[in-house]
């Protein structure tokens, strides 16, 4: 039995299966493990959630505060200046960015980042 196949043998029984009482549910899920090959514990899972659309699902949105640094050349000083500070915490790197920006400016003449975006306030 193909993929496509099985998905809509499952998409068929769904609905029976959600209507069924305990017993004949039991059947039902003897009988897709065995014509599947799929394990009962999977089959169950299948069968319990909303049957395929066919419209690709998107992507839940991340958790937590938007970004704060659009700019690319921001995000590539930053992470530089994090790299050679050996990779401190975010409350250490925010208080040691003050104390490495002129070192950073010398060593990488980088002063062309406060001009671009005028993020970078000293």
């Amino acid at each position: 039995m193909g993929k496509n196949a099985r998905r809509e043998y499952l998409n068929a029984i769904r609905r029976r299966y959600k209507e069924a009482d305990r017993v004949t549910q039991k059947a039902m899920l003897d009988e897709c493990c065995q014509v599947c090959g799929y394990h009962r514990k999977y089959v169950i899972r299948v069968l319990n959630k909303r049957p395929d659309r066919g419209l690709p699902q998107a992507r839940p949105k991340k958790p937590g505060p938007k970004k704060r640094y659009h700019h690319p050349l921001i995000l590539e000083v930053l992470q530089q200046l994090w790299r050679v500070m050996n990779l401190p915490c975010s409350k250490r790197l925010k208080a040691a960015i003050p104390l490495w920006l002129p070192f950073y400016e010398k060593h990488f003449q980088q002063d062309r980042v406060r001009q671009q975006t005028g993020q970078f306030g000293g």
